[in-house]
């Protein structure tokens, strides 16, 4: 009786530890308890078993010298061992699942991209961290929300025909703007995936903020712009260069077949002359045209270099007025020169300072009404450097088409209707030369009052005793 009462202490004490050892593997009280109760239920059916059989044959080993009554004892005890195993794996596996299900919830939690899963109705059921922080609400405000709340141009046709394409296809790709808490609109791209069953019907949508992207292809729209309008100056200016070229060359043309063929008699006729006179002028212009284009493309090239030397400025000026006062008595226009004839000398390369004097001259005169006037001036101050300045009384300008006068190419009127000649190259060369002196040109103008334009060189051009002598002067 002893023997036996030890057995079934013994069988107690292994389904009470076998159960301490389950609840500590697993880390469930439910589990643990279960199993703990299960196998202590057992041992003690298998003990009593054993209790009753070794009194009636006379302890254990009486019991186990009866085969007949012994095997049902053994069959019994290893179908109660079997099923501890069995238990213990089904329990192992629902605790691996457990566990892995708690991972991926952290993971899903914790993970910087927003993640929202949606109802076919477009309710909110679940939310993220990053989800949280990304829209500025809270979890119960989100999970109070819709789709169409967080999304207000998602319209509900769109979210069914999503919906459905999501059910057929697995997966969804969106462009839409999402609204913070802020009242922020965010463009996001939200990608959806199906994690329904057969108990619930839910969409997963993966949320990447594209406001860069976005950026991005706006700057490139942007470049797009620019880059296509340069195109369209470029033709424009092809299409006035069209006129530019051909007018002289007819001239050129006409005239000497006129002269070649003696249409009005010996060449001694002083009607040739004239001809020839026209001649010379239409190839100087082209002459100078071809040049402009060719100083231009030098500048934009990065190959135009400067031949600097000490210039003295009222005999530059003197001779940059000279070049243009032929065009401003046909044209009815009064020059006024306004300079000190003791100004400093300037090192700067003397035929582009004189191409750009001659440029905004000529410019003055060709956009200034009969009966007009233009003002030279020039100066020199320490504070300001040597200053060029001309004024005129011309048509002048809108403020809205400066920045295109002083385009490459630009100009204001059309080309096809356009009252004045020209290829819109005078000013933005004038600019591109004088920035290739490290210097500025500043224009300001009235529609209707008149257009000023000064240009400034830096003190550093200024030969050093004579802007000595200028300060001096100045105070």
């Amino acid at each position: 009786m002893i023997i036996s009462l030890l057995t079934a202490i013994v069988i107690s004490l292994f389904a009470v530890g076998t159960g301490i050892i389950l609840l500590w593997r697993f880390k469930s009280w439910r589990f643990g308890f279960l199993a703990g109760v299960a196998l202590f239920a057992a041992a003690w059916v298998l003990a009593y078993q054993l209790i009753q059989l070794s009194d009636e044959a006379g302890g254990l080993s009486g019991l186990f010298e009866d085969h007949e009554r012994a095997f049902p004892t053994l069959v019994l005890s290893i179908m109660a061992m079997s099923a501890m195993f069995f238990l213990e794996r089904i329990i192992r596996g629902r605790t691996e699942i457990k566990q892995n299900l708690e991972l991926a919830q952290v993971s899903l939690e914790r993970a910087s991209t927003p993640v929202l899963w949606f109802t076919p109705e477009g309710e909110v059921r679940y939310v993220n961290k990053g989800a949280r922080e990304f829209l500025g609400y809270s979890q119960e405000e989100l999970l109070s929300m819709t789709i169409h709340d967080i999304a207000p141009s998602y319209l509900p046709a769109e979210w069914r025909r999503d919906w459905s394409a999501l059910k057929k296809g697995g997966s969804t790709n969106t462009e839409l703007y999402c609204s913070t808490k802020t009242e922020q609109l965010v463009p996001v791209e939200m990608t959806a995936i199906d994690v329904g069953s057969t108990d619930r019907d839910l969409g997963c949508m993966f949320v990447r903020d594209i406001t860069e992207r976005k950026a991005a292809e706006a700057d490139l729209q942007v470049a797009m712009g620019k880059a296509e309008s340069a195109s369209q100056a470029k033709s424009a200016f092809l299409a006035s260069m069209s006129h530019e070229l051909r007018t002289p060359l007819n001239a050129i043309i006409g005239f000497s077949e006129v002269i070649k063929d003696e249409t009005f008699g010996p060449t001694e006729r002083i009607k040739y002359r004239s001809y020839a006179e026209d001649i010379y002028s239409s190839g100087q212009y082209l002459l100078a045209l071809i040049n402009d284009i060719l100083d231009l493309s030098k500048v934009e090239s990065g190959a135009a270099e400067l031949h600097e030397e000490s210039i003295e400025v009222p005999s530059l000026v003197q001779s940059a007025l000279t070049m243009v006062e032929h065009g401003a008595r046909t044209a009815e226009v009064t020059l006024v020169l306004d300079i000190r004839d003791d100004l400093p000398l300037l090192w700067a390369d003397e035929r582009k300072l004189k191409q750009i004097l001659v440029n905004l001259l000529a410019n003055a005169v060709k956009f200034t009404e009969p009966g007009g006037a233009i003002t030279f001036r020039a100066w020199c101050r320490t504070d300001s450097g040597f200053v060029f300045q001309v004024v005129d009384t011309g048509i002048g300008m809108a403020a809205s088409d400066i920045p295109r006068a002083l385009s490459k190419f630009g100009q204001i009127d059309s080309v096809l209707s356009r009252k004045y000649e020209g290829t819109g190259l005078g000013l933005s060369l004038s600019k591109a030369l004088i920035e290739l002196h490290g210097g500025s040109l500043d224009l300001q103008s009235q529609l209707g009052i008149g257009t000023t334009v000064t240009v400034r060189f830096p003190t550093n051009r200024l030969i050093q005793s004579d802007l000595q002598t200028a300060a001096q002067e100045t105070a």
